[in-house]
């Protein structure tokens, strides 16, 4: 955790591109049926059977000749249309996609006896006739078939236009892999799996790792999703993870990267030598029935035991320059997940799922100030651990009725312990325990650690899909309730910020030039009744409901409708732990705030976060190969847990920051009071007991009132609205 305060932004998004059907890890099928000569047919019977497991689900086409089966598994269908004296026809080889809907418009042929008309879906890509977002999907062809350095699906996401990878951002992220999408940060978006959530409410982004063969496939929608989805204010990443089927199937992998067949990396010093890297990754997958046709099972494992390499940098007192080197940055983690399906009756569906992940990296640390380069004491070993379990039961009430409850948990765990006292510095002599920032290079122990966090987080939901007439409506609701705390101990070894990278002059008087002679610029250091300082508990209730329909008005034209509520009952900090202290000179037993004893923080949770959604999909020909999409939507980002805990931490009581004075010099060519420019005049020297590196905190100092965090009344959640107009337009049949 590193505590800096977020900052929310309006964005207006034009953007272009395909649709999304529902924010929900299944897809749906529907379209209309009508005789030769163009009148609809009710009461037409359909039946979607999945190829690979046996389940079947069952509809009919209501007075418009319409009809939706929606909350189907991904995967591949067979579909088949029947009505009396009308000719079957059976669609094979259907792919429903997460949260991708299959719009199957058919024109029955009149038969004198029973008689089957077959069509191959996979010789037809059919343009999304009924949405009008903006997404793209991952299949699981392209993550079976495109290689991956390291192995994070998540890395496939950067194929879909607005996506990028997003900069690290918090200490605890070295070894996660962040998406910005349409122009975020990486902190915003919102990650499910399974339904589950897999966000990190602490500091924002993304939370556990999965096994790449253990990934079915996933959406990301980059603008304008529906309302069955919220908490972002720019993307969704939908991911589903493999099921078992009625044939047992595994796989056996290993691969390595030898350290022979290293390169110098292209940011590298071409004038150093190759770093050594070696990586060796390895797993294991297993899928099959339990029983036929009523129950499977898949399970996915991996490992990666990498050696890698970080350019650092190191200070040459020969030349006065920074040079370039490497340190070793050792990657160990471990994957593991596991899905459990039954078909409990003809109307009952279970799923569960059980995942791990555990790894432990030296990475870079976060220097405070922004530098070209740090050494190799400037980083940080760190642990991670996650337990994530989603269980959910999808119930058919009728053949236009389905409803579908979950249920989430999970927990999450980092450490980041004091890097290694025995870590080489640029100047041993100097033993360094803090932080120095030179102007081009950042030196010592980390000023953000040690630093640990802890996450648990109860979900639950519920979504009612009905269709009736030409109308496709889901409602549902959600509620998610989570606690986070920890330690960290910002500043608590200290930090000096420098003025030159090398000494200039023997500023000191002690006949030699060296880096006690280097000027400083400023001291902050932190004080603390405990340390590592704790973090009281945070947490926060999360509500929301929703209201989504699609309505096909027209054959050609489909609207999208939708309207979500949301609520948080504790982010901006609205619990007790928020209230003044009661005593302003000595530590509170309990959690306050201290700075609401000085200016009103009280606040008060957002109650009207209302997020209307508005889209239509229109086939202007009639051919099911152009459609033109659009919409406007309003949407509220999240607010990370860590914007409460600044105001408990960085209070003044339990965390107290104290900012020292840096150098001053005497100088006969500069004339006045010692001061820091008069250390770069000739015949300076330091100042009858001017701070130095030999004594970098001993300078006139304001203690207290440095760094405090507040978050003012008028607090709320960014809101942000966006805009979309665009077409898509299908070439040939495939």
């Amino acid at each position: 955790m590193r505590l800096y305060s977020p900052v929310g932004t309006i964005a207006c998004i034009l953007a272009f591109g395909s649709s999304l059907h529902a924010q929900l890890p299944s897809g749906s099928i529907g379209g209309i049926t009508r005789d030769p000569s163009g009148r609809l047919i009710q009461g037409a019977h359909i039946t979607a059977t999945n190829e690979r497991q046996g389940t079947t689900r069952e509809g009919a086409t209501g007075a418009d000749g319409s009809f939706t089966l929606s909350n189907l598994e991904p995967g591949s269908y067979t579909v088949v249309l029947a009505s009396t004296g009308f000719a079957d026809v059976r669609y094979s080889n259907v792919q429903i996609e997460a949260g991708k809907s299959i719009t199957l418009d058919t024109t029955l042929s009149v038969a004198a006896q029973t008689s089957t008309i077959d069509v191959n879906s996979n010789s037809r890509r059919d343009v999304d006739l009924t949405q009008s977002m903006i997404q793209g999907q991952i299949t699981s062809q392209t993550i079976a078939s495109i290689p991956l350095n390291g192995r994070n699906f998540l890395e496939l996401a950067y194929l879909v236009p607005g996506n990028r990878p997003a900069p690290t951002f918090d200490p605890t992220k070295t070894n996660t892999l962040e998406v910005s999408s349409a122009g975020g940060f990486g902190r915003g978006g919102n990650i499910t799996v399974d339904g589950g959530d897999n966000n990190d409410e602490v500091v924002g982004g993304t939370l556990s790792n999965f096994p790449e063969d253990s990934i079915q496939e996933f959406q990301i929608a980059t603008a304008r999703f529906t309302a069955e989805v919220g908490r972002s204010g720019n993307s969704i990443i939908n991911i589903v993870t493999k099921t078992g089927t009625n044939q047992y199937h595994g796989s056996l992998f290993f691969y390595e990267r030898n350290r022979n067949l290293q390169a110098l990396p292209a940011t590298f010093d071409r004038s150093l030598p190759t770093p050594p890297f070696d990586r060796e990754q390895y797993g294991a997958t297993l899928g099959g029935p339990i029983r036929k046709e009523k129950a499977w099972l898949f399970t996915g494992f991996e490992y990666r035991d990498q050696n890698a390499a970080l350019q650092t940098g190191t200070r040459n007192f020969t030349t006065s320059q920074i040079q370039n080197t490497s340190a070793p940055s050792p990657l160990r983690e471990a994957l593991w997940s596991t899905r459990y399906d039954q078909q409990l009756s003809a109307k009952n569906t279970l799923m569960a799922r059980y995942s791990f992940n555990r790894s432990t990296d030296t990475g870079e640390a976060t220097p405070s100030q922004t530098t070209p380069s740090f050494t190799s004491a400037e980083r940080q070993n760190s642990l991670n651990r996650f337990n994530s379990l989603v269980a959910g039961l999808t119930t058919v009430l009728s053949p236009t009725r389905i409803n579908n409850f979950s249920f989430h948990y999970d927990n999450f765990y980092n450490d980041i312990p004091p890097y290694s006292p025995s870590a080489p510095t640029t100047n041993p002599q100097l033993n360094l325990t803090n932080e120095l920032i030179f102007p081009d290079i950042a030196d010592g122990a980390n000023f953000n650690l040690p630093q640990a966090t802890f996450l648990n987080r109860y979900q639950f939901g519920d979504a009612y899909s009905w269709s009736f007439g030409k109308h496709a409506l889901r409602l549902g609701g959600e509620f998610q309730h989570y606690t986070a705390h920890g330690e960290i101990n910002v500043f608590g070894t200290g930090t000096v910020i420098l003025t030159t990278n090398f000494a200039f002059a023997d500023l000191n008087g002690d006949g030699k030039i060296n880096d006690l002679d280097i000027p400083e610029a400023v001291g902050i250091k932190s004080s603390a009744p405990v340390t590592p300082v704790p973090i009281p508990k945070v947490f926060n209730g999360y509500l929301a409901f929703y209201a989504q329909d699609d309505w096909r008005v027209l054959p050609r034209l489909t609207l999208n409708l939708g309207l979500r509520w949301e609520y948080d009952s504790n982010l901006t900090g609205t619990s007790s732990a928020h209230d003044p202290c009661p005593n302003l000179t000595t530590v509170p037993t309990n959690p306050c705030t201290w700075m609401a004893n000085v200016i009103d923080l009280k606040k008060s949770p957002d109650m009207k976060d209302f997020s209307p959604r508005i889209g239509f999909a229109y086939d202007p020909f009639g051919l099911g190969k152009t459609v033109v999409r659009g919409g406007y939507g309003i949407y509220y980002d999240r607010i990370i847990l860590e914007s409460g805990a600044e105001e408990l931490v960085q209070n003044d009581r339990a965390l107290t920051v104290t900012q020292y004075a840096g150098s001053y010099c005497v100088s006969p060519f500069v004339p006045g009071p010692p001061s820091l420019n008069a250390c770069f005049a000739p015949q300076a020297s330091f100042g009858t007991g001017s701070p130095s590196l030999a004594a970098p905190f001993s300078g006139p100092h304001q203690t207290g009132g440095v760094g405090m965090i507040g978050m003012g009344p008028d607090s709320h959640h960014p809101l942000v609205q966006q805009f979309s107009l665009g077409f898509q337009q299908q070439f040939g049949d495939s």
